[in-house]
């Protein structure tokens, strides 16, 4: 299917190319980061704004399948930064498909669309203006007859939606023009014909609408839309497309229109043409380097057009005009290392071609940085479309504490890019804090994988004392209907990693892995990593009420302004969520993220200066177990929640660059209670009321309770923070009254413990915390 594909996509642009070109247009496709390493985008909607490339919305599929899902998620390529990832943004009110993105005086509009709910159809009425500067959207205007699959451009600010199906699945014919300045719409007169799947572009006052499908056939129409001053819209035929296709991707650059990809005959096509109005000519150039349809809109920073996945390829690419030439890229474009004195530590950064012509790059060091060096030293040569790494090594030794720069210049043959840069900033000191390396799991009792791989860290973890590490479990909605437990904060918490599978773990914002692959080497790597920074924090539970407070004392400079400080309600252990997968019991459930998904936004940090924050949250309601992790089963949290036991809530905090996901620190917070916290259960079971107590040099916890019934069996059990039974024992009590089990300290560690005590009347727990 493969080949006969690529025969066929070859054919038509050879064809395209006799029939209706004298010459071909010359230009050239480079490649940029795939949007995701497993799964694909559709119908999304796509814009650029000083220097980055956004994608909103879409239906996602992974690889290989053709179905997916409507999602509200959205991404960021930062193109001033090296281009090297893409970044989660926030997320749409609403999952949105088939609509159009533009950007408009440093904003964003998304207009037009739909998404699916079971077998319903739900438009997308209102359009959506995104501000980059804060990271939030914004309900405008209604469109006055919603639509989707439709083609759009922009003249004289103004937005034009064309065509499109209607909330009836029926192809129109007509023009609604979005205002931004008055947040208002107005009709204009429509094009010749009806479509959906068509694409648009404007160059200058002219919209140019192609291709697409009406009931029974394939399009090769051009119309043209001259907008005259007063709105108005006088359509014309321009010469035909070279082909019959729907599902086409149209974009505008330096006065001409580009078309590319779509389909024929469920044929993903890859030639690519360019219209000259002045010459109404299309002419080839040269062809995507993989076919694919379903993406509608290139957009344009007038450097060149950016088309964005599509279908069955997650695959970037950026096209640009003239002869061919190399395109450099490094990556990473900075490095940042903090070290001691007298160590030595290598990075790699990867120099790629994606031009279709070899590149050439010296490297030069300046000569102040005697404590940078590069292998290899002469020039890297690397092949079209390929990528060489270079290995730095950096030396601190003889180095003062301080600070240290260093400017490295890549010369190339790159036309545009003679000059690329990479800033190394090195901190050498030996004021280093110790490192707790955050674990977030994603994980679902619906994933039979994540129980391996839950067992598999869990089983790491425990050759570990407690306060060297945190970890969280974020529950998710799939595979099935997911875990009770999953809310959409955890769901928005995989969107920010642009995690599509599970089991998946995230170490400190950087490793991103299966958890059944994480190993005790990776944790000592981890723990391994310098931070310069210190985490104090305490938690207090009073009902239903938790407060945490943390300060955070940076030991070096944090210049960032992106950061944010999260903070994770967490239930030590939980049970009723059980699915299909075979765990029984879940330990550090993330209940509540406050304030929300997205954390707290804090300034930049000073060294020495400490800064304090307070989050305060009150579980609302009665306890409900959601039928499943599906949106419209999750827990409310201003009426309800989920908690199942009270005094078995704990958090986790930590610090972490939003763009650049890096976590400087984490901490579990102390309890505000003394080094042994007396806990009574619930006033309703006071008779048989369990309590935690500790002689005065705490070499021995007493655990107080009652029985009720002669000759009664009784289970004690401690758990640990993680859930690890440390301490189990079994009596049988002969009389009723009050029970004494004594322990001594020396079977436990440091650390935060729940007892708990099983007897016929019912199960007593209480947290306690151990400290010498």
């Amino acid at each position: 299917m493969h080949n006969s594909y690529r025969i066929a996509a070859c054919l038509l642009a050879v064809a395209g190319w006799l029939v209706f070109a004298q010459q071909r247009t010359v230009g050239q496709w480079a490649s940029l980061p795939e949007i995701s390493s497993t799964a694909y985008r559709s119908w999304h909607q796509t814009a650029t704004m000083d220097g980055k490339l956004y994608v909103f919305g879409g239906l996602e599929s992974q690889i290989g399948q053709s179905s997916g899902s409507f999602v509200s998620s959205s991404i960021m390529l930062d193109m001033t930064g090296g281009a090297t990832k893409w970044v989660r943004i926030a997320n749409m009110p609403e999952a949105r498909a088939g609509g159009y993105a533009a950007a408009i005086n440093g904003k964003i509009y998304i207009a037009g669309g739909y998404y699916t709910s079971g077998n319903t159809r739900v438009m997308a009425a209102s359009v959506l203006e995104y501000d980059p500067a804060t990271d939030q959207f914004t309900k405008k205007a209604d469109i006055p007859t919603p639509v989707y699959q439709v083609a759009g451009a922009v003249v004289g600010g103004k937005i034009y939606i064309l065509n499109g199906y209607n909330s009836a699945g029926t192809v129109t014919s007509g023009t609604q023009v979005y205002d931004p300045a008055t947040d208002t719409w107005a009709a204009q007169s429509a094009p010749p014909a009806a479509s959906a799947y068509s694409a648009a572009a404007a160059v200058d006052n002219t919209i140019y609408l192609i291709g697409g499908t009406n009931s029974s056939a394939y399009n090769n129409f051009v119309y043209k839309g001259l907008v005259a001053e007063d709105g108005s819209i006088a359509w014309s035929s321009g010469a035909s497309y070279p082909t019959p296709l729907t599902r086409l991707a149209v974009g505008s650059l330096n006065g001409k229109v580009y078309a590319t990809a779509g389909a024929y005959n469920g044929t993903a096509l890859d030639a690519t043409y360019s219209y000259d109005p002045a010459k109404n000519k299309w002419e080839s150039t040269y062809a995507l380097p993989a076919g694919t349809y379903n993406v509608a809109s290139m957009p344009s920073d007038g450097t060149g057009l950016y088309m964005v996945s599509g279908y069955q390829t997650p695959k970037v690419y950026k096209y640009t005009e003239g002869e061919p030439t190399a395109i450099g890229q490094i990556s990473p474009t900075s490095r940042s290392e903090i070290m001691k004195p007298d160590t030595t530590r290598n990075f790699t950064v990867t120099v790629r071609n994606t031009g279709i012509v070899p590149l050439s790059a010296t490297i030069t060091i300046p000569n102040d940085a005697s404590w940078l060096a590069v292998t290899p030293l002469e020039a890297v040569d690397v092949p079209a479309g390929s990528s060489k790494n270079v290995t730095f090594t950096i030396d601190t030794k003889g180095l003062a504490e301080q600070n240290y720069e260093a400017n490295v210049e890549f010369a190339t043959n790159a036309k545009g890019q003679e000059k690329l840069s990479l800033m190394v900033n090195l901190t050498v000191t030996t004021k280093m804090e110790k490192r707790r390396p955050l674990q977030e799991v994603f994980t679902s009792s619906t994933c039979p994988p994540c129980k391996p791989g839950n067992d598999n860290l869990h089983t790491i973890l425990k050759l570990y004392p407690v306060d060297d590490y945190t970890v969280v479990k974020y529950q998710q909605d799939f595979p099935g209907t997911g875990d009770p437990y999953a809310t959409n904060e955890t769901v928005n918490r995989r969107g920010y990693y642009g995690i599509n599978s599970i089991p998946r773990m995230e170490v400190d914002g950087g490793w991103d892995g299966n958890a059944n692959s994480y190993t005790p080497q990776l944790y000592a790597a981890f723990t391994s990593v310098p931070t310069f920074h210190k985490i104090n924090s305490s938690i207090k539970v009073e009902g239903t009420t938790v407060t945490v407070t943390t300060e955070i004392v940076p030991g070096i400079d944090i210049n960032s302004n992106n950061l944010r400080l999260h903070t994770l309600i967490i239930e030590n252990r939980t049970e009723k969520n059980v699915k299909s997968n075979g765990e029984k019991e879940f330990f550090q459930v993330v209940k509540k993220m406050l304030p929300d998904d997205k954390g707290r936004a804090i300034e930049p940090l000073k060294a020495g200066v400490p800064v304090t924050f307070t989050e305060t949250f009150t579980f609302q309601g009665s306890y409900r177990l959601s039928l499943d992790g599906q949106a419209a089963n999750r827990i409310n949290h201003t009426t309800e929640n989920s908690v199942e036991n009270f005094k078995n809530l704990n958090a986790v905090v930590f610090l972490q660059d939003n763009a650049t996901r890096e976590v400087f620190q984490s901490a579990w917070p102390e309890p505000v209670e003394g080094a042994i916290s007396s806990v009574a259960v619930e006033p309703s079971n006071q008779a048989n009321g369990l309590a935690v107590l500790a002689n005065r040099d705490n070499t021995i916890v007493t655990l107080n309770y009652a029985t009720q019934e002669p000759n009664a069996t009784v289970a004690i059990a401690i758990y640990d923070l993680l859930g690890n039974r440390v301490y189990a024992a079994e009596r049988n009590i002969a009389e009723t009254g009050n029970q004494v089990e004594m322990i001594a300290n020396g079977r436990l560690k440091t650390g935060v413990y729940l007892a708990e005590v099983t007897t016929p009347a019912g199960v007593k727990r209480a947290k306690f915390v151990l400290a010498r």
